[in-house]
């Protein structure tokens, strides 16, 4: 079965991309882990965050992953509908990248600058925004451990940059797609 797939995405893969890209997507599951049961904010080897070290590899799984059905890509005729949905959400991730600093940034200016940026999380107490309704979770003990609960604003800001650098990497590698037509 193996090898039948691998015949099935010879010329329609660059098959080292797809391995770098898995690469990094095991990276960015391992550090996503280590978020859960550590907490995204904590020093992780004394070099970085989880949060962080996701964010990055993340973006390099996407990049790696769409380099790597550049072939594909390039045959289809929906490069202009895969643009418009790259803009779109580039538009829904910069509102929300905006929004995020904004909120961090005011309630650091509240609390006072000996604060720790880390440590800012939103408030709010409206049910649509409270974590562990979506979670369906009663115990917020672990979410709490994690720093997802209340949301931690440098989780929130990390991922919509992450999202939005994609759209931005999406539009930019569609962009060029379209000028070779």
């Amino acid at each position: 079965m193996e090898k039948h797939l691998l015949n099935i995405l010879d010329g329609v893969m660059n098959k080292k991309y797809f391995y770098i890209s898995v690469f990094f997507t095991m990276l960015s599951i391992i550090t996503f882990c280590v978020g859960l049961f550590y907490g995204f904010t904590i020093e992780f080897f004394y070099f970085g965050k989880p949060i962080t070290f996701f964010q990055y590899t993340a973006f390099l799984a996407f990049a790696f992953f769409i380099n790597s059905i550049k072939e594909r890509l390039e045959k289809s005729d929906k490069k202009d509908v895969y643009l418009i949905i790259g803009f779109f959400i580039a538009m829904v991730s910069f509102y929300e990248v905006l929004f995020n600093f904004f909120y961090w940034f005011s309630l650091y200016n509240f609390y006072g600058i000996g604060t720790d940026l880390d440590a800012l999380k939103n408030l709010i107490e409206s049910q649509k925004f409270n974590v562990t309704y979506l979670f369906n979770m009663t115990n917020t003990q672990v979410l709490n451990r994690t720093g997802i609960y209340p949301v931690n604003l440098n989780l929130a800001s990390k991922l919509v940059v992450l999202l939005f650098f994609c759209s931005v990497y999406w539009i930019y590698f569609m962009s060029n797609l379209n000028k070779k037509k």
